[in-house]
């Protein structure tokens, strides 16, 4: 799969990032913290999670790191990222080294179960849920989180990923939870922006990230 890379005052390139690979991994959480940093101090913006899909490979959710210089992650030893790259308009954003998911990957399925891992509050977070609507890049499902567990990863029974949690809606009241299918994410049309500095994600809004997403009418 190709996707195409775009970087302002650097050129325009290929980057090519396998589906998955021969000898996948489980994909495991972590803690993600993002920073604004200047006049020699760091001070914290916001936490989330963040999911290990290769040895030097994590996904996130973009809204994680608006306005931030640096982003770290709590695993061990913590590493550090001052760049990203960002899948256009759909709340995904990569850190590490883009060369292959080492994760098996597919789209969700209308009444299946899933289940939903994060981290809140430096904590292990588990939720199970179905999935009850499914469009071309987002899924609803009855697995609820807090925040702090966007970023972390969905997966069906069978162990594979089928999205990221990323936010909720209310309606009448009730709250629905959504996914982003990565799967279709990284097969879809389009570019990813490769963000050299992460306060140019402050260039984004909310708007930006779900422009795709049209609210199903539940009845």
């Amino acid at each position: 799969m190709k996707i195409l890379v775009y970087s302002v005052g650097v050129g325009i390139s290929f980057l090519f990032l396998s589906a998955a690979s021969a000898n996948p991994i489980a994909p495991a959480v972590h803690t993600i913290k993002s920073y604004q940093v200047g006049l020699g101090r760091a001070t914290p913006l916001v936490r989330g999670t963040a999911t290990q899909v290769g040895q030097n490979l994590f996904f996130t959710s973009c809204h994680i790191l608006i306005g931030a210089q640096r982003a770290e992650i709590e695993t061990k030893p913590p590493v550090q990222f001052k760049s990203t790259v960002a899948i256009d308009s759909h709340d995904v954003c990569f850190l590490g080294e883009m060369k292959q998911l080492e994760v098996l990957f597919r789209p969700p399925k209308k009444d299946e179960s899933v289940f939903v891992f994060g981290k809140y509050e430096d904590q292990d977070f588990v939720s199970e849920g179905a999935v009850t609507w499914v469009n071309q890049m987002f899924f609803a499902t009855t697995s609820e989180w807090p925040v702090g567990v966007s970023g972390g990863v969905i997966l069906g029974s069978d162990g594979k990923v089928v999205g990221i949690p990323t936010f909720k809606t209310i309606q009448n009241k009730k709250e629905t939870h959504y996914g982003i299918i990565l799967s279709n994410v990284m097969s879809a049309p389009g570019k990813s922006t490769l963000i050299s500095n992460l306060q140019t994600i402050g260039l984004y809004s909310q708007h930006d990230f779900f422009k795709n997403f049209e609210l199903p009418n539940f009845k």
